[in-house]
């Protein structure tokens, strides 16, 4: 995996120490969308693009004071490519070392329990 900072950012960035936001591809695109609704309540900016040839290359957006990082992917991964795209993912945190990861992911509504309706 390769990052790629476009022109007008690449002294303007830091992802060390900043937290990372990664958004799950799941059901209902709620990961998705709140990742859209996070880079523009907090006034992100884009600030590259992560390479892989396991995905289409997704977004990276980082507030002003570098202490957020959302990753903005939109597909999924390359079907059966899953492994080696979490290994790479791994390695490109691990390298920019961030401060800490948050996964927003999303689940079926109809796969819940009673316990979990009333708690």
């Amino acid at each position: 995996m390769k990052f790629i900072p476009v022109k007008e950012r690449e002294n303007s960035y830091n992802l060390s120490g900043s937290t990372l936001i990664l958004p799950a591809i799941s059901i209902g695109n709620v990961p998705q969308l709140t990742v859209d609704l996070l880079i523009t309540t907090l006034n992100l900016q884009r600030i590259g693009f992560l390479e892989d040839e396991n995905v289409i290359p997704v977004v990276v957006h980082q507030s002003d004071d570098n202490k957020w990082t959302v990753i903005q992917q939109r597909a999924p991964v390359i079907k059966k490519r899953w492994n080696i795209f979490a290994e790479n993912l791994l390695a490109f945190i691990k390298q920019s070392q961030f401060s800490k990861v948050v996964l927003l992911s999303s689940a079926d509504a109809t796969r819940r329990t009673d316990i979990q309706l009333t708690g």
